[in-house]
Protein backbone atom coordinates (compact mmCIF):
# COMPACT_ATOMS: atom_id res chain seq x y z
CA UNK A 1 0.00 0.00 0.00
CA UNK A 2 2.87 2.32 0.85
CA UNK A 3 4.36 1.72 -2.58
CA UNK A 4 1.09 2.60 -4.33
CA UNK A 5 0.83 5.85 -2.41
CA UNK A 6 4.41 6.70 -3.34
CA UNK A 7 3.80 6.10 -7.04
CA UNK A 8 0.59 8.09 -6.97
CA UNK A 9 2.25 11.24 -5.62
CA UNK A 10 3.30 13.75 -8.28
CA UNK A 11 6.97 14.43 -8.34
CA UNK A 12 8.13 18.02 -8.52
CA UNK A 13 10.77 18.84 -11.12
CA UNK A 14 13.03 21.85 -11.12
CA UNK A 15 12.08 24.27 -13.97
CA UNK A 16 15.51 24.02 -15.54
CA UNK A 17 15.18 20.19 -15.73
CA UNK A 18 11.80 20.23 -17.53
CA UNK A 19 12.01 18.92 -21.11
CA UNK A 20 9.29 21.28 -22.33
CA UNK A 21 8.47 24.54 -20.62
CA UNK A 22 4.90 25.79 -20.74
CA UNK A 23 4.47 28.79 -23.09
CA UNK A 24 4.49 32.11 -21.31
CA UNK A 25 2.21 35.05 -22.19
CA UNK A 26 3.91 37.65 -24.35
CA UNK A 27 4.99 40.62 -22.27
CA UNK A 28 3.72 43.96 -23.63
CA UNK A 29 6.93 45.92 -23.30
CA UNK A 30 6.81 49.65 -24.05
CA UNK A 31 9.47 50.34 -26.71
CA UNK A 32 12.21 52.87 -26.16
CA UNK A 33 12.72 53.79 -29.83
CA UNK A 34 10.33 56.55 -30.92
CA UNK A 35 8.85 55.08 -34.12
CA UNK A 36 8.40 51.64 -32.55
CA UNK A 37 6.84 53.38 -29.55
CA UNK A 38 4.36 55.20 -31.77
CA UNK A 39 3.34 51.93 -33.42
CA UNK A 40 2.99 50.30 -30.00
CA UNK A 41 0.81 53.20 -28.84
CA UNK A 42 -1.72 52.84 -31.68
CA UNK A 43 -1.36 49.03 -31.99
CA UNK A 44 -2.55 49.07 -35.60
CA UNK A 45 -5.47 51.50 -35.30
CA UNK A 46 -4.65 54.76 -37.10
CA UNK A 47 -8.08 56.04 -36.03
CA UNK A 48 -6.67 56.10 -32.48
CA UNK A 49 -9.82 54.86 -30.78
CA UNK A 50 -8.17 53.03 -27.89
CA UNK A 51 -4.45 53.78 -27.80
CA UNK A 52 -2.22 52.34 -25.12
CA UNK A 53 -1.36 54.65 -22.25
CA UNK A 54 2.42 55.11 -22.10
CA UNK A 55 4.55 55.24 -18.98
CA UNK A 56 7.15 57.36 -20.75
CA UNK A 57 6.23 60.10 -23.22
CA UNK A 58 8.59 59.80 -26.20
CA UNK A 59 6.64 62.25 -28.40
CA UNK A 60 6.07 65.70 -26.82
CA UNK A 61 3.35 66.30 -29.40
CA UNK A 62 1.10 64.03 -27.32
CA UNK A 63 1.29 66.06 -24.11
CA UNK A 64 -2.15 67.63 -24.58
CA UNK A 65 -3.81 64.31 -25.38
CA UNK A 66 -2.24 62.60 -22.38
CA UNK A 67 -3.55 65.36 -20.11
CA UNK A 68 -7.08 65.07 -21.52
CA UNK A 69 -6.98 61.29 -21.28
CA UNK A 70 -6.22 61.54 -17.57
CA UNK A 71 -9.02 64.03 -16.99
CA UNK A 72 -12.72 63.73 -16.28
CA UNK A 73 -13.50 61.59 -19.32
CA UNK A 74 -16.25 64.02 -20.39
CA UNK A 75 -16.59 65.37 -23.92
CA UNK A 76 -15.70 68.92 -22.82
CA UNK A 77 -12.19 67.89 -21.80
CA UNK A 78 -11.48 66.44 -25.24
CA UNK A 79 -12.90 69.52 -27.01
CA UNK A 80 -10.59 71.70 -24.91
CA UNK A 81 -7.74 69.41 -25.86
CA UNK A 82 -8.57 69.76 -29.56
CA UNK A 83 -8.38 73.53 -29.29
CA UNK A 84 -4.95 73.33 -27.65
CA UNK A 85 -3.66 70.46 -29.82
CA UNK A 86 -3.82 72.09 -33.26
CA UNK A 87 -0.97 71.05 -35.56
CA UNK A 88 0.21 68.25 -33.23
CA UNK A 89 -0.55 64.49 -33.13
CA UNK A 90 -2.58 65.11 -29.95
CA UNK A 91 -5.36 66.29 -32.25
CA UNK A 92 -5.67 62.89 -33.93
CA UNK A 93 -5.77 61.05 -30.62
CA UNK A 94 -8.32 63.47 -29.15
CA UNK A 95 -10.56 62.96 -32.17
CA UNK A 96 -10.01 59.21 -31.92
CA UNK A 97 -11.29 59.33 -28.34
CA UNK A 98 -14.43 61.13 -29.53
CA UNK A 99 -14.95 58.52 -32.26
CA UNK A 100 -14.66 55.71 -29.69
CA UNK A 101 -17.18 57.45 -27.42
CA UNK A 102 -19.71 57.85 -30.23
CA UNK A 103 -19.27 54.24 -31.35
CA UNK A 104 -20.11 53.14 -27.81
CA UNK A 105 -23.37 55.17 -27.87
CA UNK A 106 -25.01 53.65 -30.95
CA UNK A 107 -28.67 54.54 -31.24
CA UNK A 108 -28.38 57.51 -28.85
CA UNK A 109 -28.10 60.65 -31.02
CA UNK A 110 -28.80 62.98 -28.09
CA UNK A 111 -25.87 61.55 -26.16
CA UNK A 112 -23.66 61.43 -29.24
CA UNK A 113 -24.18 65.11 -30.06
CA UNK A 114 -21.94 66.26 -27.20
CA UNK A 115 -19.05 64.31 -28.76
CA UNK A 116 -19.75 65.46 -32.33
CA UNK A 117 -19.91 69.26 -31.97
CA UNK A 118 -17.73 71.61 -29.86
CA UNK A 119 -20.75 73.43 -28.41
CA UNK A 120 -21.33 73.79 -24.69
CA UNK A 121 -23.86 71.93 -22.58
CA UNK A 122 -27.22 73.77 -22.53
CA UNK A 123 -27.95 72.37 -19.08
CA UNK A 124 -31.64 72.05 -18.28
CA UNK A 125 -32.71 74.35 -21.11
CA UNK A 126 -35.19 72.62 -23.44
CA UNK A 127 -37.04 73.63 -26.59
CA UNK A 128 -40.75 73.10 -27.21
CA UNK A 129 -40.28 72.47 -30.92
CA UNK A 130 -36.91 71.03 -31.81
CA UNK A 131 -35.23 69.23 -34.64
CA UNK A 132 -33.60 65.83 -34.27
CA UNK A 133 -30.03 65.99 -32.91
CA UNK A 134 -28.29 65.03 -36.17
CA UNK A 135 -30.61 66.76 -38.63
CA UNK A 136 -28.06 69.53 -39.15
CA UNK A 137 -25.52 66.94 -40.31
CA UNK A 138 -27.78 64.81 -42.49
CA UNK A 139 -26.38 61.64 -40.91
CA UNK A 140 -29.29 59.21 -41.13
CA UNK A 141 -27.48 56.29 -39.48
CA UNK A 142 -24.76 55.54 -36.98
CA UNK A 143 -22.56 54.35 -39.83
CA UNK A 144 -22.82 57.73 -41.57
CA UNK A 145 -21.95 59.48 -38.32
CA UNK A 146 -18.96 57.20 -37.78
CA UNK A 147 -17.77 58.07 -41.29
CA UNK A 148 -17.79 61.79 -40.48
CA UNK A 149 -15.75 61.23 -37.32
CA UNK A 150 -13.32 58.85 -39.03
CA UNK A 151 -12.71 61.54 -41.65
CA UNK A 152 -12.00 63.96 -38.81
CA UNK A 153 -9.25 61.71 -37.40
CA UNK A 154 -7.63 61.37 -40.83
CA UNK A 155 -7.78 65.15 -41.25
CA UNK A 156 -6.07 65.51 -37.89
CA UNK A 157 -3.10 63.48 -39.15
CA UNK A 158 -2.83 66.14 -41.90
CA UNK A 159 -3.24 69.15 -39.61
CA UNK A 160 0.28 70.31 -40.54
CA UNK A 161 2.89 68.94 -42.95
CA UNK A 162 4.90 67.13 -40.27
CA UNK A 163 2.11 65.75 -38.05
CA UNK A 164 1.48 62.33 -39.62
CA UNK A 165 3.80 59.65 -38.24
CA UNK A 166 5.61 57.48 -40.84
CA UNK A 167 3.96 54.43 -39.27
CA UNK A 168 0.50 55.96 -39.83
CA UNK A 169 1.23 56.72 -43.48
CA UNK A 170 2.58 53.21 -43.99
CA UNK A 171 -0.35 51.61 -42.17
CA UNK A 172 -3.05 53.27 -44.30
CA UNK A 173 -1.57 51.48 -47.31
CA UNK A 174 -2.41 48.08 -45.77
CA UNK A 175 -5.06 46.00 -47.60
CA UNK A 176 -7.35 45.87 -44.54
CA UNK A 177 -7.59 49.68 -44.56
CA UNK A 178 -8.54 49.97 -48.24
CA UNK A 179 -11.85 51.62 -47.31
CA UNK A 180 -10.09 54.44 -45.45
CA UNK A 181 -7.37 54.80 -48.09
CA UNK A 182 -10.05 55.06 -50.78
CA UNK A 183 -11.70 58.07 -49.14
CA UNK A 184 -10.64 61.55 -50.33
CA UNK A 185 -8.77 62.41 -47.12
CA UNK A 186 -7.34 58.90 -46.78
CA UNK A 187 -5.99 59.16 -50.32
CA UNK A 188 -4.21 62.42 -49.47
CA UNK A 189 -2.70 60.84 -46.35
CA UNK A 190 -1.59 57.74 -48.28
CA UNK A 191 0.00 59.91 -50.99
CA UNK A 192 2.16 61.61 -48.34
CA UNK A 193 4.31 58.49 -48.37
CA UNK A 194 5.35 58.90 -52.01
CA UNK A 195 8.32 60.67 -53.54
CA UNK A 196 7.75 64.45 -53.68
CA UNK A 197 7.43 65.87 -57.16
CA UNK A 198 6.16 69.10 -58.67
CA UNK A 199 2.71 70.57 -58.14
CA UNK A 200 0.47 70.01 -61.22
CA UNK A 201 0.14 73.48 -62.76
CA UNK A 202 -3.13 72.77 -64.58
CA UNK A 203 -4.80 71.58 -61.36
CA UNK A 204 -3.63 74.71 -59.54
CA UNK A 205 -5.04 76.89 -62.34
CA UNK A 206 -8.36 75.04 -62.07
CA UNK A 207 -8.45 75.57 -58.30
CA UNK A 208 -7.64 79.25 -58.74
CA UNK A 209 -10.49 79.60 -61.24
CA UNK A 210 -12.87 77.87 -58.81
CA UNK A 211 -11.72 80.16 -55.98
CA UNK A 212 -12.13 83.32 -58.05
CA UNK A 213 -15.58 82.23 -59.19
CA UNK A 214 -16.64 81.36 -55.65
CA UNK A 215 -15.47 84.73 -54.36
CA UNK A 216 -17.16 86.67 -57.16
CA UNK A 217 -20.40 84.82 -56.45
CA UNK A 218 -20.17 85.71 -52.77
CA UNK A 219 -19.28 89.34 -53.48
CA UNK A 220 -22.08 89.92 -56.01
CA UNK A 221 -24.87 92.08 -54.57
CA UNK A 222 -26.27 93.97 -57.57
CA UNK A 223 -28.06 92.70 -60.70
CA UNK A 224 -25.14 93.74 -62.91
CA UNK A 225 -22.67 91.90 -60.68
CA UNK A 226 -24.79 88.75 -60.71
CA UNK A 227 -24.94 88.92 -64.50
CA UNK A 228 -21.16 89.33 -64.70
CA UNK A 229 -20.72 86.24 -62.49
CA UNK A 230 -23.03 84.20 -64.73
CA UNK A 231 -20.96 85.24 -67.75
CA UNK A 232 -17.74 84.31 -65.96
CA UNK A 233 -19.18 80.93 -64.95
CA UNK A 234 -20.18 80.18 -68.55
CA UNK A 235 -16.57 80.54 -69.70
CA UNK A 236 -14.86 79.05 -66.62
CA UNK A 237 -14.84 75.44 -67.76
CA UNK A 238 -17.16 74.43 -64.95
CA UNK A 239 -20.57 72.92 -65.59
CA UNK A 240 -23.88 72.11 -63.91
CA UNK A 241 -25.74 74.08 -61.28
CA UNK A 242 -22.51 74.81 -59.37
CA UNK A 243 -19.67 75.51 -61.83
CA UNK A 244 -17.26 76.37 -59.00
CA UNK A 245 -17.83 72.95 -57.42
CA UNK A 246 -17.36 71.30 -60.82
CA UNK A 247 -13.96 72.98 -61.12
CA UNK A 248 -13.03 71.89 -57.61
CA UNK A 249 -13.94 68.30 -58.47
CA UNK A 250 -11.64 68.47 -61.50
CA UNK A 251 -8.72 69.80 -59.45
CA UNK A 252 -8.91 67.34 -56.56
CA UNK A 253 -7.59 64.07 -58.14
CA UNK A 254 -4.32 65.47 -59.59
CA UNK A 255 -3.62 67.47 -56.43
CA UNK A 256 -4.22 64.36 -54.33
CA UNK A 257 -1.90 62.29 -56.51
CA UNK A 258 0.86 64.87 -55.96
CA UNK A 259 0.29 65.19 -52.19
CA UNK A 260 3.79 63.95 -51.30
CA UNK A 261 4.64 67.57 -52.10
CA UNK A 262 3.62 69.80 -49.16
CA UNK A 263 2.14 72.53 -51.35
CA UNK A 264 0.05 70.02 -53.32
CA UNK A 265 -1.15 68.39 -50.10
CA UNK A 266 -2.33 71.73 -48.74
CA UNK A 267 -4.10 72.56 -51.99
CA UNK A 268 -5.77 69.12 -52.03
CA UNK A 269 -7.01 69.62 -48.47
CA UNK A 270 -8.34 73.05 -49.40
CA UNK A 271 -10.10 71.70 -52.50
CA UNK A 272 -11.79 68.92 -50.56
CA UNK A 273 -12.86 71.32 -47.80
CA UNK A 274 -14.37 73.72 -50.34
CA UNK A 275 -16.28 70.83 -51.91
CA UNK A 276 -17.55 69.85 -48.48
CA UNK A 277 -18.77 73.39 -47.81
CA UNK A 278 -20.64 73.44 -51.11
CA UNK A 279 -22.13 70.01 -50.26
CA UNK A 280 -20.50 68.43 -53.30
CA UNK A 281 -17.97 66.16 -51.60
CA UNK A 282 -17.76 62.50 -52.69
CA UNK A 283 -17.62 61.28 -49.06
CA UNK A 284 -21.06 62.28 -47.85
CA UNK A 285 -22.35 63.62 -45.53
CA UNK A 286 -20.15 66.61 -46.19
CA UNK A 287 -20.78 68.44 -42.91
CA UNK A 288 -18.92 68.44 -39.64
CA UNK A 289 -17.40 71.05 -37.37
CA UNK A 290 -13.90 70.24 -38.63
CA UNK A 291 -14.28 72.19 -41.87
CA UNK A 292 -13.09 75.58 -40.58
CA UNK A 293 -10.26 74.03 -38.52
CA UNK A 294 -9.12 72.31 -41.73
CA UNK A 295 -8.83 75.73 -43.41
CA UNK A 296 -6.48 76.74 -40.58
CA UNK A 297 -4.52 73.55 -41.17
CA UNK A 298 -4.24 74.36 -44.88
CA UNK A 299 -2.53 77.65 -43.99
CA UNK A 300 0.34 75.71 -42.35
CA UNK A 301 1.24 74.23 -45.75
CA UNK A 302 2.29 77.71 -46.81
CA UNK A 303 2.39 79.63 -50.06
CA UNK A 304 -0.58 79.49 -52.33
CA UNK A 305 -2.49 77.10 -50.08
CA UNK A 306 -2.54 79.69 -47.28
CA UNK A 307 -3.59 82.47 -49.66
CA UNK A 308 -6.51 80.53 -51.16
CA UNK A 309 -7.61 79.27 -47.73
CA UNK A 310 -8.01 82.89 -46.59
CA UNK A 311 -10.22 83.58 -49.61
CA UNK A 312 -12.41 80.53 -49.02
CA UNK A 313 -12.94 81.59 -45.43
CA UNK A 314 -14.40 84.84 -46.74
CA UNK A 315 -16.58 82.95 -49.23
CA UNK A 316 -17.98 80.83 -46.41
CA UNK A 317 -18.75 83.79 -44.15
CA UNK A 318 -20.19 86.16 -46.76
CA UNK A 319 -22.35 83.56 -48.53
CA UNK A 320 -23.70 82.19 -45.24
CA UNK A 321 -24.63 85.60 -43.82
CA UNK A 322 -26.24 86.60 -47.13
CA UNK A 323 -28.22 83.35 -47.07
CA UNK A 324 -29.42 84.05 -43.53
CA UNK A 325 -30.42 87.56 -44.62
CA UNK A 326 -32.47 86.39 -47.60
CA UNK A 327 -34.03 83.28 -46.03
CA UNK A 328 -35.09 84.83 -42.71
CA UNK A 329 -38.71 83.97 -41.93
CA UNK A 330 -38.80 81.02 -44.34
CA UNK A 331 -38.09 77.29 -43.78
CA UNK A 332 -34.94 77.63 -45.91
CA UNK A 333 -33.34 79.64 -43.10
CA UNK A 334 -32.47 76.53 -41.08
CA UNK A 335 -29.42 75.42 -43.14
CA UNK A 336 -28.13 79.01 -43.02
CA UNK A 337 -28.51 79.01 -39.23
CA UNK A 338 -26.48 75.80 -39.01
CA UNK A 339 -23.66 77.27 -41.09
CA UNK A 340 -23.59 80.42 -38.97
CA UNK A 341 -23.30 78.31 -35.81
CA UNK A 342 -20.42 76.37 -37.34
CA UNK A 343 -18.61 79.54 -38.41
CA UNK A 344 -19.04 81.19 -35.02
CA UNK A 345 -17.95 78.05 -33.15
CA UNK A 346 -14.72 77.93 -35.17
CA UNK A 347 -13.82 81.46 -34.10
CA UNK A 348 -15.24 81.47 -30.56
CA UNK A 349 -14.81 78.05 -28.96
CA UNK A 350 -17.81 76.90 -26.90
CA UNK A 351 -19.47 80.33 -26.95
CA UNK A 352 -22.70 78.68 -28.17
CA UNK A 353 -24.61 75.72 -26.76
CA UNK A 354 -25.93 72.60 -28.48
CA UNK A 355 -29.52 73.85 -28.52
CA UNK A 356 -28.41 76.22 -31.29
CA UNK A 357 -28.54 73.24 -33.67
CA UNK A 358 -32.02 72.18 -32.57
CA UNK A 359 -33.95 75.39 -33.17
CA UNK A 360 -36.32 75.62 -36.10
CA UNK A 361 -36.04 79.39 -36.53
CA UNK A 362 -33.72 82.25 -35.55
CA UNK A 363 -35.67 83.32 -32.47
CA UNK A 364 -34.58 85.98 -29.98
CA UNK A 365 -32.44 83.56 -27.93
CA UNK A 366 -30.61 82.37 -31.06
CA UNK A 367 -30.07 85.94 -32.27
CA UNK A 368 -28.76 87.17 -28.91
CA UNK A 369 -26.36 84.23 -28.52
CA UNK A 370 -24.90 84.72 -32.01
CA UNK A 371 -24.57 88.51 -31.84
CA UNK A 372 -22.98 88.26 -28.39
CA UNK A 373 -20.54 85.53 -29.53
CA UNK A 374 -19.19 87.62 -32.41
CA UNK A 375 -18.74 90.70 -30.26
CA UNK A 376 -22.02 92.51 -30.94
CA UNK A 377 -23.61 94.90 -31.10
CA UNK A 378 -25.91 92.67 -29.06
CA UNK A 379 -29.57 92.33 -29.88
CA UNK A 380 -32.44 89.89 -30.13
CA UNK A 381 -33.93 90.68 -33.53
CA UNK A 382 -33.05 90.18 -37.18
CA UNK A 383 -31.49 93.59 -37.63
CA UNK A 384 -29.21 93.24 -34.61
CA UNK A 385 -27.85 89.80 -35.47
CA UNK A 386 -27.25 90.70 -39.12
CA UNK A 387 -25.40 93.87 -38.12
CA UNK A 388 -23.15 91.81 -35.85
CA UNK A 389 -22.57 89.15 -38.49
CA UNK A 390 -21.77 91.59 -41.29
CA UNK A 391 -19.29 93.24 -38.95
CA UNK A 392 -17.62 89.82 -38.62
CA UNK A 393 -17.66 89.41 -42.41
CA UNK A 394 -15.82 92.71 -42.77
CA UNK A 395 -13.12 91.60 -40.35
CA UNK A 396 -12.58 88.27 -42.14
CA UNK A 397 -12.49 89.97 -45.55
CA UNK A 398 -9.98 92.58 -44.38
CA UNK A 399 -7.70 89.82 -43.09
CA UNK A 400 -7.95 88.00 -46.42
CA UNK A 401 -7.20 91.18 -48.36
CA UNK A 402 -3.84 91.38 -46.60
CA UNK A 403 -3.12 87.67 -47.17
CA UNK A 404 -4.37 87.43 -50.77
CA UNK A 405 -3.69 90.70 -52.64
CA UNK A 406 -4.46 89.05 -55.99
CA UNK A 407 -8.14 89.02 -54.98
CA UNK A 408 -8.18 92.60 -53.71
CA UNK A 409 -11.03 93.98 -55.85
CA UNK A 410 -13.87 91.66 -54.75
CA UNK A 411 -12.49 91.60 -51.20
CA UNK A 412 -12.51 95.41 -51.10
CA UNK A 413 -16.14 95.34 -52.21
CA UNK A 414 -17.04 92.94 -49.43
CA UNK A 415 -15.20 94.99 -46.79
CA UNK A 416 -16.87 98.22 -47.89
CA UNK A 417 -20.40 96.82 -48.06
CA UNK A 418 -20.06 94.83 -44.84
CA UNK A 419 -19.12 98.03 -43.02
CA UNK A 420 -22.23 99.72 -44.33
CA UNK A 421 -24.47 96.75 -43.38
CA UNK A 422 -22.99 96.74 -39.88
CA UNK A 423 -23.96 100.37 -39.21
Amino acid sequence: MTLLLFLACPRSVLPELELESRPKEAVDVEPVEREAWREWLLHGDILARRPRIPQVLLDPGLTVWLGANGGSGESASFWRAEHEAAHTPSLALARGARLAAVEAMQGDPSGQLAWVVPLSDPGRATLETARTPMQWLGAESDEALFGVLERGVLLAWLDAPDVAWPSVIARIGSPDLARLAGSPVGAILAARGGEPAGVPASAVATLQAATELGLLQAAADTPSEHEAVRARAATSGGSGVDPAAALLALALPPLTAAAANDEAAGLALLTHTALRWRDRCPDRPCGGFDRLPTLRAVATYGGQAAELAAVWRVVMWKASVDELHSAWGRPQVVPAMDRIVELVAAEHVRALDRNMLLRTQPDSAWSLAVSRAVGGPEGTDRKAVLRALYRAVGVVAAEARAAAPAFAEPLDRIVRRAAKAAE
